[in-house]
């Protein structure tokens, strides 16, 4: 099914009337397809880079940041894309700022090179650039593990590039003007009133249905482990389980939740067997990836969607195919 963009064009405005601006939304509520239609509205070349696709130790980081700025700013065909992880390939470009790529093979040749030289050198690059669009911005705090580097995010901010754009999926409460990117309003969805209600306007799931879509084919979409909204939504919870620290645990809370909606901290904390802080640590580090939700003193799952994909996906109720007659039994 093709992807219906939906112009927003009050968030595309924002990011135009600020020199350097954040949207911040969790996974799938359109950030870097915002990104793209912002480029689309420039006049001027835009330098794209995803930060959540490149090194997180500050030497990789360092050669890929430069390589994806210079292959986005070189406009070069996708296939050279792996080129542009090679110091020594980026070495051979005649490309401004070349004295700093020349710096940053230098640092490595050093028996004690510098984690923090490192990202001083790829962010001094960046600021020869009009415009950077940053994607996923929150994965620069992996690089907080590393020894010199005691705040990445401060780092980045003491070397800004003239005109920056970032999405980030934590609120990191950054020096730039932020806006929250929120789900689709009515009438921006291109759906009918049932499937907007189940989905509460989240626009990764509307992509997959249509202005005739049912009940049932919200359903069935979420069952069929071969729906890309199925597989989506997996992706989704692993990976948030992966980036919380504590899978098994992590696991274990997630379905509590995904079988009771609303639940109280010591509900879960007598559910899973564990003390009310140690339960509370497994909630926070939920929230912090945008897992979980708090609502008073009630935790659920952040999205709706989720909600109800974790609930099938927990209770074994997700097939390779589903017939009508499954459908059936699984709606009850």
């Amino acid at each position: 099914m093709v992807k219906k963009e939906v112009q927003r064009n009050d968030y595309l405005d924002f990011l135009s009337s600020h020199t350097h601006a954040c949207i911040v939304a969790p996974p799938g509520f359109g950030k870097t397809t915002l990104l793209y239609q912002f480029s689309q509205r420039l006049k001027e070349p835009v330098c794209y880079v995803d930060f959540s696709r490149i090194g997180m130790s500050p030497d990789q980081f360092a050669i890929d940041y430069i390589g994806s700025l210079l292959f986005s700013h070189l406009q070069r065909h996708l296939k050279e894309k792996p080129l542009f992880s090679d110091l020594d390939y980026l070495k051979t470009l005649d490309v401004p700022g070349k004295e700093l790529i020349e710096e940053l093979s230098a640092e490595f040749e050093k028996k004690k090179p510098s984690n923090e030289r490192f990202v001083k050198i790829a962010l001094q690059f960046s600021q020869q650039f009009n415009t950077i669009l940053i994607d996923n911005f929150d994965a620069i705090q992996s690089l907080n593990n590393y020894k010199e580097i005691t705040s990445a995010t401060k780092l980045f901010f003491a070397h800004l590039p003239k005109k920056l754009k970032l999405t980030t999926s934590q609120d990191l409460k950054l020096p730039i003007p932020t806006k929250k990117l929120l789900a689709f309003t009515r009438s921006e969805a291109q759906c009918t009133d049932e499937i907007y209600e189940l989905t509460q306007g989240y626009p990764a799931a509307l992509t997959y249905f249509t202005k005739e879509s049912t009940k049932q084919d919200y359903i069935r979409a979420l069952i069929t482990q071969t729906h890309p909204l199925h597989q989506y939504l997996l992706r989704l919870l692993e990976s948030g389980i992966a980036n919380a620290r504590g899978a098994s645990l992590l696991e274990v809370v997630m379905k509590h939740l995904a079988l009771s909606a609303n639940i109280t901290l010591s509900e879960l904390a007598l559910k899973i067997n564990r003390s009310a802080p140690v339960t509370k640590s497994l909630l926070e580090r939920l929230m912090e990836v945008g897992l979980v939700k708090r609502d008073a003193k009630q935790f659920s799952i952040a999205l709706s969607v989720l909600q109800d994909f974790a609930f099938y996906y927990y209770t074994g109720m997700t097939f390779d195919t589903v017939d009508d007659k499954t459908l059936k039994e699984v709606m009850g």
